[in-house]
């Protein structure tokens, strides 16, 4: 912190909520079990994935979690090859998510259609897959419209989506499986994942109440959980491990009665992981508002040389990668792209992507 205010006359910190929730079940470590988060740093190539090596070799697959970090990985589990080819991602990814075998996927959640996080544009956007059927737990059908206009309209419209796509015709060769008031209690294999045993849970009106078994099985050799996310504490700021966010006041941080001069929060690690794009959107206004509203009372640093702060990085044996290297990555990606017949392929590798980005900046 004190090399910041040296630096930097205000610092914002937006670093997020990096740690997933466990489900704190049997079967959680074997293999075949990931966090959804990871599954994704891997899929969009982040050079600190702790995925390195993943093997597709499951029909299905079971994802835990009512978010929309569910729908994005149930959705790249079954797009197909035309719909990869437009992506980034890394072409060794690319390549295993074209020859994955994965037929189902199940999306399940422990409560019910309304109180689940989804987004009605990523709902909308399941139904423009190609040769995917989209099956809707019945309970969905089973809200009344007393409750969608009681619901908040957000909510209301991302049910109505759903029941959309629970309307549309089947048949085709893969399947998202929306699986509401069920929470796992195991998961069950030998030398990896082989099922998901799910028990019903008690849902806030009667559209839990079917004939379906208290406890069912359902095949999976790949699990994705995705039940939540925690930031963790920064140093030299305040922390309450309570909500796992920093104390503050519109932004700006305090701690008891200490308010901190000049430095401000913003996105999941100021509020805690919900909302989306937009809500994010409206938060770092709020931010901005209060810092505008004090910036001219605040002192200046001390040092304000950007090239200090690049000097003090390398004198740490901090690899720093400049605009121009940024820009280097940046063509090499779409030339690798071009090479592949794709738009741009990520470089993956931090190695790699620090020998290219150095690359312009001592020539």
């Amino acid at each position: 912190m004190l090399d910041l205010r040296r630096h930097y006359d205000v610092a914002i910190f937006a670093t997020g909520a990096n740690s997933t929730r466990r489900l704190g079940i049997p079967g959680e470590n074997l293999p075949g079990v990931f966090a959804a988060a990871d599954f994704v740093s891997w899929y969009n190539g982040h050079p600190n994935a702790t995925i390195e090596r993943f093997a597709l070799t499951a029909k299905q697959a079971v994802v835990i979690g009512n978010g929309n970090v569910a729908l994005d990985v149930a959705r790249m589990l079954v797009n197909p090859r035309e719909t990869l080819l437009q992506t980034d991602v890394p072409q060794h990814v690319l390549e295993l998510l074209v020859e994955s075998p994965i037929e189902d996927v199940h999306i399940v959640g422990r409560r019910g259609p309304l109180q689940a996080k989804f987004t009605t544009k990523e709902i909308v956007e399941l139904g423009k897959l190609d040769d995917v059927d989209v099956i809707v737990d019945p309970c969905v059908l089973r809200v009344t419209e007393s409750e969608l206009k009681q619901a908040a309209p957000p909510t209301a419209r991302m049910v109505a989506a759903l029941r959309t796509l629970g309307s549309l015709p089947r048949g085709r060769a893969r399947r998202i499986h929306f699986t509401f008031f069920r929470r796992p209690v195991a998961v069950v294999g030998h030398l990896g994942a082989e099922s998901v045993l799910l028990e019903a849970t008690e849902g806030d009106n009667d559209h839990s109440k079917t004939d379906r078994p208290p406890r069912e099985v359902v095949d999976a050799g790949l699990v994705l959980t995705s039940v939540g996310y925690r930031a963790e504490p920064l140093p030299g700021l305040p922390f309450d491990p309570a909500t796992a966010t920093v104390p503050h006041t519109n932004g700006w941080v305090f701690d008891g009665d200490d308010t901190r001069p000049a430095v401000y929060v913003a996105g999941w690690l100021k509020r805690g992981p919900t909302g989306v794009i937009g809500t994010n959107r409206r938060d770092s206004l709020e931010t901005v508002n209060a810092l505008l509203l004090k910036a001219a009372d605040f002192p200046r640093a001390l040092e304000r040389n950007p090239g200090a702060v690049v000097a003090m990085l390398r004198e740490r044996g901090v690899e720093v990668v400049p605009w121009d290297g940024w820009n280097a990555i940046d063509s090499a990606e779409e030339a690798r792209g071009e090479s592949l017949g794709r738009a741009r392929v990520k470089i993956h590798r931090l190695d790699e992507l620090l020998q290219v980005g150095s690359q312009r900046a001592t020539e």
